[in-house]
């Protein structure tokens, strides 16, 4: 019996001590904490927010690009929608991003060979980027040719400023041309040069005045997509002139090369050409 009644007691005794701990009020300084924690909290989720909001306005989205392209043998007029206009001859790329009418600048990118007639905007440059020369024009008509070795441009009118990492600046005038070589990171810039040779390619021939058999062979490769393997090179660095050679006929002008080159060009497979003696 005295066991039940001290048990009794203690059980009583144990839930009085549980709800007295259990409501006893909390410190001002345990408050203090909390509320430190609270505004800690806050002020890092908000820095966090800011931060994701920068990296988002600074980091650009996908740029979209509006592409033409040409393949071999083929050419294409392409309307800019700043009322410019590009004749693209063949293995050539012209792109820009959407919305460059809206831009301070008129950007394009091209590779290859183009005659460009660029509209005149007041204030406001075109400018056309390739892998090494960058040509600013204000309003113009010029032939840009880009290829892997060279960047030629021949300026038919108006202005032109050619920029370029390793080159000082050089405005071109009506007449001029102006050779970069890519390889060997020099500039010649030719006066008073005839608009045939650089622009014949638009009337559909080819025309040569000082370029070497090989020059001639890697501008075959650029236009038809042949591939010429050299077995005989003899006279290949020799400067070849040919006037009116049409293009849209490789057969034509396989013939015609071989007669200028003094080579025989054989057919191989896989669009191969073989270069050997006559």
């Amino acid at each position: 019996m005295e066991s039940l009644i001290n048990d009794s007691i203690l059980e009583r005794h144990s839930v009085f001590l549980s709800k007295e701990y259990a409501e006893e009020p909390k410190s001002s300084d345990q408050q203090k904490v909390k509320r430190k924690f609270y505004l800690w909290a806050s002020a890092a989720a908000a820095a966090v927010l800011i931060l994701v909001s920068l990296v988002l306005f600074f980091i650009p989205g996908p740029v979209n690009y509006v592409v033409y392209t040409t393949g071999f043998q083929e050419t294409k007029t392409v309307e800019l929608p700043d009322g410019s206009s590009v004749l693209m001859n063949a293995s050539s790329e012209l792109k820009w991003e959407e919305g460059f009418q809206d831009d301070e600048d008129r950007i394009v990118f091209f590779s290859g060979e183009g005659f460009f007639d660029v509209s005149h905007q007041a204030g406001k440059k075109f400018i056309v980027k390739t892998p090494d020369v960058d040509v600013n024009v204000l309003g113009t008509k010029f032939n840009l040719e880009s290829r892997s070795a060279f960047t030629n441009v021949f300026l038919k009118e108006g202005k032109v400023l050619l920029q370029a990492n390793e080159l000082e600046d050089i405005a071109m005038e009506p007449g001029d041309l102006v050779k970069y070589d890519q390889k060997e990171k020099t500039v010649e810039k030719l006066l008073d040069q005839s608009e045939e040779v650089s622009t014949s390619w638009t009337n559909g021939i080819f025309t040569f005045v000082d370029n070497t058999g090989w020059q001639i062979l890697e501008k075959m490769t650029a236009i038809y997509g042949k591939e010429f393997i050299v077995e005989d090179s003899s006279g290949l660095d020799e400067v070849i002139v040919i006037h009116g050679l049409p293009y849209t006929d490789w057969d034509f002008t396989r013939e015609a090369l071989e007669l200028m080159l003094q080579k025989k060009l054989m057919e191989s497979i896989s669009n191969k050409i073989i270069v050997g003696e006559e």
